[in-house]
This record gives C-alpha cells, sequence and structure tokens, in this order.
C-alpha cells in the first residue's frame, strides 16, 4: 500500500519561511500579489531552480529572437529574450507552456514589461516583419536592418518596456520578464 504525502500546516510554515528569508525584496514589491511561472516539471511543494542561460525560442523566429536580444541588451543590459524567465498574473494565459506554479525570483533580480505588450511574439508578427525580409536576413542583420522601418518599430517597441512598477500592468496576462541568479516554483496555495 503506498502511502500518500500529506503538507501539514507546519510545512506550509516552513516554504513561508523559506520564501521570507530567500525573497524578502521580491515579496515586499508584489504584497499579496502573485505571478506565475508555467513548468513542465513535477513541483510537489516548492522547487528551487536556475534559469537557462540559452534560452531558445519557442514560437519566435531564430533572427527575430537575436535582433530582439541584441535591443534589449543596448537598452537594459541584459539578454531578456535568451536569459528571461517568462512570467504572468494570469495562471490561464501560459498553460500551454506547462502546469503554473507560483513564481519568487531569489535575492536580487531585474525585470521588463510593457504596458503595450501582452505577448511579444504575437506583437512582433503584428508589425509584418515577413513584408520586411527580416526572416530570410543571414550574416550581417545589423548592418542589413539598420534603417530598415521593421528596426525602427522594433526599437521603439523595446523602449516601451518599463523595469519598474511590477504591478502596474493594465492587463492581467501581460508577459513579464525576469533576469535572477535563482528562483522558487511553489504549488498553488502553499504560499
Amino acid at each position: 500500500m503506498k502511502l500518500k504525502r500529506f503538507l501539514t500546516e507546519e510545512s506550509k510554515e516552513e516554504i513561508k519561511d523559506i520564501l521570507q528569508r530567500d525573497c524578502s525584496k521580491y515579496l515586499k514589491e508584489v504584497g499579496k500579489n502573485v505571478l506565475y511561472r508555467a513548468s513542465k516539471k513535477n513541483v510537489k511543494d516548492i522547487m528551487k531552480l536556475a534559469p537557462r542561460i540559452d534560452r531558445r525560442p519557442r514560437d519566435t523566429n531564430v533572427m527575430v529572437h537575436k535582433v530582439l536580444d541584441d535591443l534589449f541588451k543596448q537598452k537594459y543590459g541584459w539578454n531578456v529574450r535568451s536569459n528571461g524567465i517568462f512570467v504572468s498574473a494570469d495562471p490561464s494565459s501560459i498553460f500551454i507552456y506547462g502546469k503554473p506554479y507560483t513564481f519568487f525570483p531569489i535575492g536580487d533580480y531585474k525585470y521588463v514589461w510593457s504596458p503595450k505588450v501582452r505577448d511579444l511574439t504575437t506583437t512582433v508578427y503584428e508589425i509584418g516583419l515577413e513584408s520586411f525580409g527580416i526572416l530570410k536576413i543571414s550574416g550581417n542583420w545589423k548592418k542589413a536592418l539598420k534603417d530598415n522601418e521593421v528596426m525602427i518599430k522594433l526599437k521603439r517597441l523595446v523602449l516601451s518596456y518599463k523595469t519598474n512598477d511590477l504591478l502596474g500592468s493594465p492587463y492581467d496576462d501581460t508577459e513579464i520578464v525576469f533576469n535572477c541568479k535563482e528562483y522558487y516554483l511553489v504549488r498553488e496555495g502553499l504560499a
């Protein structure tokens, strides 16, 4: 006979203590609000993870991914697309990427989000990249796109991102991208 593990009030308090100890800056910033990260991992209660530093795009063209990473790095100092941890305030908007868990960055962190962008991939394709040939560029894309109309639009889009007012998004399903060394995923209802 298999014994099921039951979460006690004591272990819920342990999780809260861990989060208070390791994520106090974040907890102070978000208050009682919650952000979610989707994962295919099976998180029983709480799991500490490190972000990938070479994230490959799932839905975004690789060339577009590189261009955006370069623009974000110029403006915000980090590769948002390849080093970012994507989260949302709406768990139903991310379920296609895995099971939603409550997200907690450990220690120092940075983030970006835009009041104009719910999902960057969708927004970028709405700009009409195909018609400008960006998807077919190889070699020196910086030179090829220097004064291109699409590049100007992408720069404006990147400039629309904010690095503060985490909870100021006008939409619950806005994509927020974090940069941190480690983070916790917690099963909903435990934090």
